[in-house]
């Protein structure tokens, strides 16, 4: 993991993929902290390791290559990861988020999302993106529930959370909330 993180990228790649480390800050030996601050722009502050892993790869990727990472859904609306979220907007279309909740993987107690990136330079192009929603699929992975929602939609909040579940209230109206 630390190799990734620290490594430096000789050729750009068409596709990654992975299931990057949930460490958060506290469990991470100063030094690196250090490290990381020095050398990654959304190691700020508070941040858990898979952030930086998305940042990394983001980097490693060519122009309109894709990212599809599972991570922690802290992604979507954690006050402490706003840099993360911040530099995906300004870097890629978001291309699908799934949200798989909890008890993907027996050793982990953490509800999860599968994101599908696609880095971009053209911001018209990203702010404009269509993203595909998963909220809900059966056992064999059949997508039951799905809406889109326009990325500039996360830029209008102050802290770029990405809101992803949609619920109709009484009186007809969609409202946006988010689910912890």
């Amino acid at each position: 993991k630390e190799k990734f993180i620290e490594g430096t990228i000789p050729n750009k790649v068409d596709i990654v993929i992975g299931n990057p480390p949930y460490v958060q800050i506290r469990n991470i030996r100063k030094e690196k902290i250090k490290a990381y601050q020095q050398n990654l722009e959304t190691a700020e502050d508070r941040f858990d390791l898979f952030s930086l892993f998305v940042e990394k790869g983001i980097k490693f990727l060519n122009d309109n290559g894709k990212l599809g990472y599972i991570i922690s859904n802290t992604l979507l609306t954690n006050d402490v990861l706003l840099p993360i979220r911040e530099y995906i907007l300004n870097t890629c279309i978001i291309e699908e988020i799934v949200d798989l909740g909890g008890g993907v993987f027996e050793e982990a107690n953490v509800n999860t999302v599968i994101i599908i990136l696609k880095k971009e330079k053209n911001k018209e192009k990203r702010d404009n993106n269509s993203i595909k929603i998963v909220t809900k699929t059966d056992d064999s992975g059949k997508i039951i529930r799905s809406h889109t929602i326009k990325q500039k939609t996360f830029l209008e909040n102050p802290l770029k959370r990405f809101i992803i579940v949609r619920k109709s209230n009484k009186i007809g109206f969609n409202t946006w909330f988010m689910r912890g």
